[in-house]
């Protein structure tokens, strides 16, 4: 990592600091790669670092079930491979993983990935379709399963 603003973030151990910047090159990236004229994807949700509570209840609901997916079902290395999934540039994915340390620090990784990625999707998208996939490509696809139903009622 060089001299980025995420690189200097995660050497300094501001995780809350990684985190936004993600959530922003993230959204910058969709907007770039937008065809739209103001360079605004119709249907995405702008990044908002305001701390604003997240107003809809599946949101909640989905944030409950990526808690106990990164507590209960994820394995070490495997953030990384949904990292790279919903495309995580490398640097991103080092930023995360440069952070913490520890045996079950994988949880918290987990975590992290899955949360930047709901923040990034689009109004329109559906968080528990896009988490089954990931989940699938995993190999859990019974837990996939389940979550998809507790995520779409």
């Amino acid at each position: 990592m060089g001299r980025t603003c995420l690189g200097m973030a995660s050497r300094g151990e501001l995780v809350a600091i990684v985190d936004m910047i993600i959530k922003a090159e993230r959204c910058q990236t969709d907007q770039e790669t937008s065809d739209q004229p103001n360079g605004h994807v119709p249907g995405k949700r702008q990044v908002t670092f305001a701390g604003r509570k997240m107003a809809q209840d599946s949101n909640t609901m989905i944030t409950s079930i990526i808690w106990k997916l990164s507590r209960k079902k994820m394995r070490p290395d495997e953030w990384r491979l949904m990292a790279k999934h919903w495309n995580f540039t490398p640097e991103q994915i080092r930023a995360i993983e440069q952070q913490d340390s520890g045996t079950k620090i994988y949880k918290e990784q987990a975590y992290r990935v899955m949360i930047i990625w709901l923040h990034g999707i689009g109004a329109e998208s559906n968080p528990a379709k896009g988490l089954f996939e990931a989940l699938v490509m995993l190999g859990h696809t019974r837990t996939a399963g389940t979550s998809r139903q507790h995520g779409s009622s």
